[in-house]
């Protein structure tokens, strides 16, 4: 049956009354590191042309360029801010908006593992190969997908996709792994620990969302819906690259870090510090990188910043004889080169270095052509050929940068040739000052604020020890050995300490939770190489091992995993990826080749999985097509500034975008002609005014460093108010009502709470591991607890209720979650296949002996998704089929993307739903045989369902909206049309029936929440409030709820007072469930397992009821007044008999499928696509979408049905035939008018 759903609550607010705090990373912290002081090493960001095939409607214009103005030294990490996919609002770096996106991924210790930066080229070509070499490659895009919300045991939602643009290694899915599992979830403050590793409670099936951050490597999507913003990676995999770790223009090596980071292999403490970072094309930015190991930061300084310190443009060439180049590196390091002329090569990963005239070129890691002159000294950074300049002093230092569009960053120097300010494009500066040892001490940011850097080690004068934020609270804590190298590291007061001992060719890491992991190194040449990382068992954890190999010029060419797994790896001489082979010599071993440009760092084709995809440079590197066989899937243009000027998609949309003269994106113009335009930039390249197509204007102010101070959506504001270090300490919402954070001295969170001094808090143990939650009243009284328990490892071993019930989590030797008992001691466990992907999942089953072999996911997947993924056969590794608890299996069929298209299985039979380029279904043929038409517009929304036959379903949207807001809809039934307010929220609904049309019409208020719903009767339904709880309601002007109260912050409520002075009390106890319901004087209190399973209730009434459950959790009986039931079921949960009363119903189950044959009387017979053809009295007629029309007995219609373009009943017919005049029959029964939906205003469209 084909269904379009709509989603947006009736009463809520409309967009505009909660507006979106800060983009999706609501914290306003970075999404890797603190402010200002991101922590993960990397290079330049250049989220370059980006595709933005987003409906952009809020936030920066989409950059085509963050941070690409050609920085490619490692001091330049993460976006000091968060960004919201269309751009950054919540920067809280030293200045601006910032730079790119990019998410830090961890190692199951909590050790930091490092981060990847993702911008065109790394989208469409080293995103590729880096998920498969890593399997965690994140980066900031907005793209359509078939999506689930992930909630986890403690409350937290995430959203996960089962597609991602580009083909994973594995073609891993996400979703059979999740259901049951553990995801570990890190709260986006300061990026420096894990939150703690979640229960996955719930899956939920949304079909096509719009989703941002997407993981490559386990095609997964996050959004924060909490106060803060959640990052996902399923497990926490840190799967090791190709190279190893050199120490310039390649990716760090994650395996060698340990904590803030220190990298083990080399003994150095590394730290980045981002200073400032614009926002927009080629956008300037300041960053620097401390190096503590001399010998690592051999480089020689341009620019003095301090004793380890290295910038983002100090960097020069050395020529020290006609055949050897040395690059100096703006991270400290070298990279030295052989040859003549444009034959330049290196030992270590490299880029490509030639001799131009007037000087040399090198094209780095990163793409970006760095550009000297005879003497070495660095002229020009160019990216995408957009070029940022360096102008020098007379005595050579370095005297500003200037980007394409005439912005500069200006510097000064003290007496001793240090860097002592820089000031900003809004004339504003930061300073920097020294102490009398060359240490930099402190910067001091425009705003004021101050951070400070500590050097405590006496017999190493220069070592950084520590960082003090802006707030005054000491951060970071680093410690070293006699040798100076770094062998500590801690945030806070000792949160998550990590300690190192050097023996030689070994270093021994202890973490927080007493976890000893060794290191073994070896040389290859003068490069020193990982070879193995063992973890040391523990009461609760078995022991565990990485081993690796390497080539003879020290690329890593093979792993072996803790469980078993051997990876291949090549690379060519400038050590990019070549091919990856995963669970090599299994059944289940699969391939990635990548084909790289020989000058860019940017692959011209991917082969993997069955799919062959082709990309199209031009001469700046750009990738102006891809294609795949003779489709092409998108192209891009660029205009004279070298910015993107449009996109276009395998549909043939375009999307184009217009610029001022200084860079910024002034308007997007969608395929539908729709325009969103910004305007008011500030010096930083963020638009302080955007105006929606549908005429939405939005205000935007940010303080002195670049964060979002307030946002207006026309008159109603949001404001945030945060701490000296950037952490937002409060927000200030339309409505009143307001949402406060506080932070331990790790800078974690440790409560949340709200205006009415209702908060969440939270204590965490020595690694920053959630361990208990408590949610307390406005008098502070816990009203809710609950525990969580993590083995060594730092795995969730057990979720603890307030009676001190316990989930447990078990895992294998090797890590993965093996099974989860329940309190009742009931285990659900799980297998799994060479690729770690669930294969099978088993638990008890009640009724028998028998183990319920069952799918991952329940029905409400409906068949999109696959249940048990028993099977992943075919060349794309996607599930072809997935088998039941009772052994019906359904297989699914690809297309030549790797994109679902058919079902077949015994109880929905054959599904064909082909998809276009672009990956919209067009056609979907049922089992009946019945082929649906689907038209769309340019954004890809569904405009028409043309059946065979019949009356097709039609749909047109509000205009002026990127959304998906129906305006109206025509059908069968008649027609419906919506009307909204200039804010998007529904203020009417008609619905025509034939002749007769009935309105549903809703009066908002200034905030846009609904006061008055007038019904088509003309009852009047009024809602009072309170903040942002309603407070009472009205019918027709009489009192129906007063004095609602709530459950602290929840919008549960639990109590009121009826409109004829009775009292209702709803009593919930300390795990949240609903404990005793009292209304006048009259209590009933419910009684539950130690699963939480409803086990009863009782009042003074003698009407006590009791349920049994079997081990799957099904209610096999009930007693109480109404009479004894029972209940017996099979192994997949279809009921087999059920007792009433000491009377039985039996039920049989169609041999190999789901389907009822016979029970209580009526047998049953389907049309092959499993709907119900008849039973003993009657048959079923459906229409060409799947919906019930007429019901017939014997031959006489008993009612005909209508539903509309929604997939819902609208109209039902009934008719009493009797004898006519003519010998005939006659109905005597009119049909009935439907009350009008209630369903409001609606964003999103989806197929079912």
């Amino acid at each position: 049956m084909i269904k379009l759903t709509l989603a947006s609550p009736l009463l809520g607010y409309s967009r505009l009354a909660h507006p979106q705090e800060l983009g999706d990373n609501k914290e306003g912290d970075t999404s890797c590191a603190a402010p200002a002081d991101n922590d993960c090493d990397g290079d330049d960001c250049d989220n370059d042309d980006d595709d933005d095939d987003d409906d952009d409607t809020e936030g920066d214009p989409p950059a085509p360029d963050d941070g690409g103005d050609g920085n490619d030294g490692s001091s330049a990490t993460g976006t000091p801010g968060g960004t919201d996919g269309n751009g950054s609002e919540n920067n809280t770096g030293g200045g601006a908006g910032g730079g790119c996106v990019e998410v830090c991924s961890y190692l199951p210790d909590g050790q930091q593992a490092g981060q990847i930066c993702v911008g065109d080229s790394m989208q469409l070509g080293d995103a590729v190969s880096l998920a498969a070499a890593r399997g965690i490659v994140s980066f900031s895009k907005r793209k359509r997908a078939q999506g689930l919300r992930i909630t986890t045991a403690s409350g937290v939602t995430l959203v996960c996709s089962d597609s991602a643009p580009i083909p994973t290694l594995a073609g891993l899915m996400l979703a059979p792994k999740l259901l049951g599992q553990t995801v570990a979830v890190r709260r986006d403050q300061d990026g420096q620990s894990l939150q703690g590793w979640e229960l996955v409670t719930e899956l939920v099936w949304l079909g096509e969302i719009e989703v941002q951050h997407i993981t490559v490597g386990d095609r997964c999507f996050w959004a924060g819906e909490a106060p803060n913003a959640y990052i996902l990676h399923h497990n926490l995999k840190q799967e090791p690259g190709s190279g190893g770790g050199n120490r310039e223009d390649e990716f760090i090596d994650t395996w060698d870090l340990m904590g803030d980071p220190i990298d083990l292999r080399l003994a150095d403490k590394r730290h980045i510090q981002v200073d400032y970072a614009a926002r927009g094309a080629a956008a300037l930015r300041m960053a620097r990188v401390y190096h503590s190991n001399a010998a690592v930061n051999s480089a020689r300084v341009t620019v003095p910043m301090g004793a380890g310190w290295h910038m983002l443009y100090d960097r020069s060439l050395q020529v020290l004889s006609g055949s050897q180049i040395r690059l100096h590196r703006a991270n400290g390091s070298t990279l030295d080169f052989s040859g003549s002329g444009s034959n330049w090569a290196s030992d270590l990963p490299a880029g490509a270095l030639s001799a131009i005239s007037g000087g040399w070129q090198y094209v780095n890691n990163r793409n970006i052509v760095e550009v000297y002159d005879s003497n070495g000294r660095l002229l020009s950074l160019t990216h995408h050929g957009r070029v940022t300049s360096m102008q020098y002093e007379g005595g050579g230092r370095l005297a500003r940068v200037v980007n394409p569009f005439g912005r500069t960053l200006n510097f000064s120097y003290d007496a001793a040739g240090r860097v002592s300010n820089l000031t900003l494009p809004d004339g504003n500066s930061l300073g920097y000052a020294y102490d009398s040892r060359g240490n930099a001490t402190s910067i001091k940011f425009a705003d004021g604020s101050q951070r400070s850097y500590v050097y405590e080690n006496t017999g190493f004068p220069n070592a950084l020890t520590g960082i003090v934020d802006e707030s005054g609270r000491r951060r970071l804590t680093w410690g070293y050995d006699a040798q100076g190298r770094p062998n500590l590291a801690y945030y806070g007061q000792g949160t998550n300490t990590v300690n190192a001992t050097y023996n030689g060719n070994q270093v021994v890491t202890t973490d927080a939770r007493g976890i000893t992991r060794t290191r073994n190194y070896g040389y290859i040449g003068n490069r020193r190489v990982l070879t193995s990382l063992a973890s040391s068992a523990s009461a609760d954890s078995a022991a565990t091992n990485w081993q690796f190999s390497y080539d003879g010029r020290g690329n890593r060419y093979s792993v072996t995993s803790r469980t078993g797994e051997l990876r291949n790896f090549s690379v060519d001489a400038r050590g990019r990826t070549q091919a990856v082979t995963r669970a090599v010599g299994t059944a289940q071993a699969t391939s990635l080749q990548t084909t790289w440009h020989s000058t860019w760092r940017t692959p011209v084709q991917t082969t993997g999985h069955g799919i062959t995809r082709n990309f199209t440079l031009d001469t700046a590197g750009r990738v102006t097509a891809i294609t795949q066989g003779a489709v092409i899937l998108r192209s891009r243009s660029y205009n004279a500034q070298n910015l993107l000027a449009s996109v276009t998609d395998a549909r043939g949309a375009t999307i184009s975008y217009t610029y001022d003269a200084l860079g910024n994106r002034t308007s997007r113009r969608d395929a539908q002609g729709q325009t969103t335009t910004y305007s008011n930039f500030n010096a930083h390249g963020q638009a302080q005014r955007i105006v929606t197509p549908d005429n939405i204007v939005i205000s935007r102010s940010f303080d002195a460093r670049g964060r979002l101070a307030t946002r207006s959506v026309g008159s109603l504001t949001t404001s945030y108010s945060r701490d000296a270090a950037g952490r937002i300490l409060r927000t200030n919402l339309p409505d009143g009502s307001a949402r406060t954070f506080a932070y331990d001295s790790a800078g974690l969170l440790s409560s949340r709470g709200n205006h009415l001094g209702e908060q969440l808090s939270l204590s965490r143990d020595g690694a920053g591991a959630v361990t208990k939650r408590s949610l307390l009243d406005a008098g502070g009284t816990a009203r809710r607890t609950a525990y969580n328990q993590y083995t060594s490892m730092g795995r969730l071993s057990a979720l603890v209720n307030s009676k001190g019930q316990a989930t447990k989590l078990n895992y294998g030797a090797d890590g993965r979650l093996s099974n989860i008992v329940n309190p009742l001691s009931i285990a659900r466990s799980y297998q799994y296949d060479p690729l770690d992907r669930v294969i099978s999942t088993s638990q008890p089953f009640a009724m028998s002996s028998t183990m319920m072999k069952s799918a991952s996911f329940s029905t409400q997947l409906a068949a999109v998704m696959a249940e048990d993924t028993s099977d992943y056969g075919g060349s794309s590794g996607e599930p072809a089929s997935s088998t039941d608890a009772i052994g019906v299996a359904t297989g699914y069929g690809y297309d030549g993307y790797n994109r679902r298209v058919s079902e077949n299985g015994n109880d929905a039979g054959v599904k064909n739903f082909p998809r276009n380029a672009a990956g919209d279904v067009n056609t979907i043929t049922d089992a009946r045989g019945i082929t649906l038409s689907i038209s769309r517009d340019g954004l890809g929304r569904i405009t028409a369902i043309t059946p065979p036959s019949g009356t097709a379903l039609r749909y047109s949207y509000v205009a002026g909206s990127t959304d998906a807001r129906l305006a109206t809809m025509s059908d069968a039934s008649g027609a419906t049309s919506w009307a909204y307010d200039s804010n998007g929220g529904l203020t009417s609904k008609t619905q025509t029936l034939g002749t007769v049309s009935k309105t549903l019409s809703i009066s908002r208020d200034s905030l846009g929440r609904a006061t008055l719903v007038t019904y088509p009767s003309g009852t009047t339904l009024a809602f009072s409030y309170s903040g942002d709880k309603v407070a009472s309601l009205a019918v027709n002007g009489v009192s129906l709820l007063s004095n609602i109260s709530y459950a602290p912050l929840s919008g549960s409520a639990t109590g009121w007072r009826w409109g004829n002075g009775a009292s209702y009390q709803r009593g919930i106890d300390q795990d949240g469930r609903v404990a005793s319901v009292t209304l006048g004087n009259a209590t009933r209190s419910y009684q539950y397992d130690a699963a939480g399973q409803l086990t009863g209730h009782s009042d003074a009434g003698a009407r006590a009821a009791a349920y049994g459950y079997d081990a799957a959790g099904r209610v096999v009986a009930y007693t109480g007044v109404a009479g004894n039931q029972t209940y017996s079921y099979d192994a997949n949960g279809n009921r087999l008999s059920s007792s009433f009363a000491g009377a039985t119903a039996s039920y049989t189950i169609t041999a190999g499928t789901n389907r009822i044959a016979a029970g209580n009387g009526y047998s049953y017979s389907y049309f092959a696509d499993g709907a119900i053809a008849a039973d003993s009295s009657l048959r079923y007629v459906y229409d060409n979408y799947g919906s019930l029309s007429q019901a017939i007995s014997n031959g006489d219609f008993k009612a005909n049905y209508v539903s509309n373009g929604l997939g819902q009943r609208v109209q039902r017919s009934n008719y009493t035939w009797v004898e006519g005049t003519g010998g005939g029959t006659l109905p005597l029964a009119a049909p009935r008018t439907p009350a009008p939906l209630s369903n409001a205003a609606k964003r999103r469209t989806r197929l079912a």
